[in-house]
């Protein structure tokens, strides 16, 4: 959670019930100006929980090699290592990997490993996965006919141990209502980004975050990491796996950060470089978004801090940074600004993740502001009321979309995200031409009216489906 001072980001068109809760009621949601003029007085803003790191000069240069003979070979061989490091990042320089010829990385740890080639590494912006342990070694093969191929690692990015004490400013109970009553979570929706917040994948293949969370050049290798096994008991984070780790595009983002209730991104993610695959389709999950809440229970589940009960040393624990959920009451903030205010526990580390319904149906807004005493709701979510947000979620799959989801539970139709049409048909009949029609994963049988007739009258469209495989018709 931010500092309401920061920067707007604009960097490309396309970035349980809980009785220790202290429930709002619906006149403390309902905020006058008298009331809003004490919150802004009283409110505390916080930061991300970063990670703990930092960057050492690494030199590394293999020379160039010429590919031989008829099968792909190893031609050069190192470890990097910074001996006691939590974990390990490298970054490269000018490497030529050719047309076939790749990089293996092995984190000595755990055995971990990363296939980078001339592609892959050019979307992961020269940086590689996150290995936990001090070292990884780097085997560099030569394919046949490539010439001239070289690796050069400049830098290294080396994980710091917490020794359990928070970083960077932020209280690890900022946002805690009566007591931390969160409970740890797997929601394969919800991801952990390496600047120290949380991000989600919805239904038009977009991943969303706080505006605060990140910038248009971004830290080197910023990344989306799903499956975040529990830290070390000081608070010191492990990575997941390598098949669970994607990169963020940085000319992707697009997003605001003027205060709490304008305070979002929406980003686009490269895909995991061993598996080929997108984090929608590697978790196979999405949240559907609704824009019209009002007032009721709902969740929150991220990747805060926390430091209760105690770890094994100092304040922090093994399950800071660490996915978990809680719930309560939450209310959006009318007729000033179109913010939600809740009394769930968040922490920093939170900031990005998704407001939901208590049952985890449907998303409601993106976490952005937590105080320590949750006066009038004052942990606060940008809503998808937000018209700005609502533009450039509409429009991230192109300028002209209609969307269509069978699943929705919309009460009306007006193929936009929020409210999408039930059957392709209505969504061919609504295009104009040039239209994109996204379709959200899932059966769509002529029985329920999903038949059409491409091109019958001239108009061209394209059907995606952004979130997993769609069926239509028979």
């Amino acid at each position: 959670m931010s500092d309401a001072s920061s920067p707007v980001i604009q960097s490309g068109a396309v970035g349980a019930s809980d009785e220790g809760t202290k429930h709002l009621t619906k006149r403390q949601v309902v905020v006058t100006v008298a009331m809003f003029v004490l919150w802004t007085a009283t409110h505390v803003q916080a930061d991300p929980a970063p990670i703990p790191q930092h960057l050492e000069v690494y030199a590394v240069d293999s020379g160039p090699h010429d590919g031989a003979g008829s099968r792909t070979r190893t031609a050069y061989s190192t470890i990097v290592a910074s001996p006691d490091a939590a974990w390990l990042q490298l970054h490269f320089g000018d490497c030529k990997l050719g047309k076939e010829s790749y990089l293996l990385l092995t984190g000595l740890e755990d055995g971990e490993q990363q296939r980078l080639d001339a592609r892959s590494l050019e979307v992961w912006q020269h940086a590689s996965a996150y290995f936990n342990g001090d070292a990884v070694s780097v085997d560099l093969y030569v394919a046949p006919g490539d010439a001239g191929v070289s690796v050069n690692i400049h830098e290294i990015a080396v994980g710091d141990w917490v020794g359990g004490e928070p970083r960077g400013g932020c209280s690890w109970d900022c946002g805690i209502c009566d007591g931390d009553d969160r409970t740890l979570s797997a929601d394969p929706r919800v991801g952990r980004l390496t600047g120290g917040c949380t991000g989600w994948i919805v239904s038009n293949g977009a991943y969303l975050a706080a505006g605060h969370c990140i910038s248009p050049s971004g830290s080197l290798g910023g990344q989306l990491h799903f499956n975040i096994p529990l830290s070390n008991c000081d608070g010191t984070i492990n990575h997941p796996a390598v098949q669970d780790q994607y990169p963020v595009l940085q000319a992707s983002i697009v997003g605001q950060n003027t205060a709490g209730w304008d305070d979002w991104a929406v980003f686009a993610c490269g895909p995991n470089s061993n598996t080929g695959l997108l984090p929608v389709q590697g978790q196979g999950a999405f949240f559907r978004m609704k824009n019209d809440f009002t007032f009721g229970e709902a969740r929150v589940t991220g990747y805060g801090l926390d430091g209760d009960p105690v770890g094994c040393t100092g304040t922090m624990n093994a399950w800071s940074n660490t996915q978990q959920t809680h719930s309560g009451s939450c209310g959006v903030v009318e007729p000033l600004f179109p913010y939600l205010a809740y009394g769930i526990d968040v922490t920093c580390g939170n900031s990005g993740g998704p407001l939901m319904l208590e049952d985890g149906s449907m998303a409601l807004g993106i976490i952005s502001r937590c105080t320590n005493t949750c006066t009038f709701g004052s942990n606060k979510a940008t809503s998808f009321a937000n018209s700005a947000l609502e533009n450039v979620l509409q429009t991230f799959l192109g300028p002209v979309v209609e969307h269509v989801d069978a699943g929705h539970p919309s009460w009306s139709e007006g193929g936009n995200v929020f409210h999408p049409h039930d059957t392709v048909s209505a969504a061919v009949a609504a295009a104009p031409s040039g239209a994109l029609i996204s379709i959200v994963a899932g059966n769509y049988p002529a029985a329920a009216g999903n038949t059409f007739t491409a091109g019958a009258d001239g108009r061209s469209m394209t059907l995606r489906a952004p979130v997993g495989l769609v069926r239509i018709g028979d």
